[in-house]
């Protein structure tokens, strides 16, 4: 007597799809470098800042990205009060100019080091480059355009910068915006 023959049973999507991937081997790999990553990120993340700052910074990807000479915000001084920050600073002072006068709490001729990280700041710099570098951003406008403007480069946190000029602009009844054109310090 000949045996019943047995429909195929149907697979589901997701059974197809296992079984597809079993023994791929872009899939083994990727799968290895996740884990890779996965197991890095915490302890790079458990490294200190400076430690973290070196690798960074020996990386061949990261080395255009260091702010070398363009402006930073550095934040607001108080409208009344044009010693005193109402917002900010965002530098630390590192070191004093050796000039007698002080208009505002930074002058040319300090060294800074920026708090947190700063975007460099070019005003039109995606379609003029460095042709501006001199020239301060609330010359050129009011308002910064990041799309326009930012170079890419930051001023990184706990880094020593000159203060090569400063750009003190208001308007009547606002607080003071405070720019800097900043170079490394060496």
């Amino acid at each position: 007597m000949a045996k019943p023959v047995r429909k195929a049973e149907k697979q589901t999507l997701v059974a197809r799809w296992l079984e597809a991937l079993q023994n791929n081997p872009v899939i083994a790999a990727v799968v290895v470098v996740g884990t890779c990553i996965g197991a890095t990120v915490p302890v790079y993340s458990a490294l200190p800042e400076l430690l973290r700052q070196k690798i960074v910074d020996s990386l061949p990807f990261t080395r255009e990205s260091k702010a070398t000479n363009g402006w930073a915000f550095a934040g607001y001084l108080d409208k009344d009060h044009p010693s005193v920050w109402a917002t900010g600073p965002f530098v630390d002072m590192v070191k004093l100019s050796a000039a007698s006068e002080r208009r505002y709490p930074i002058r040319i001729g300090d060294v800074v080091s920026p708090n947190k990280r700063i975007s460099q700041t070019v005003v039109d710099f995606r379609t003029k480059k460095f042709e501006n570098v001199l020239v301060p951003p609330p010359q050129m406008r009011s308002v910064i355009r990041p799309e326009d403007d930012y170079t890419g480069a930051k001023f990184e946190k706990n880094r020593k910068y000159t203060v090569a000029d400063v750009e003190v602009a208001s308007f009547p009844g606002h607080d003071a915006v405070v720019w800097l054109r900043l170079t490394p310090a060496e």
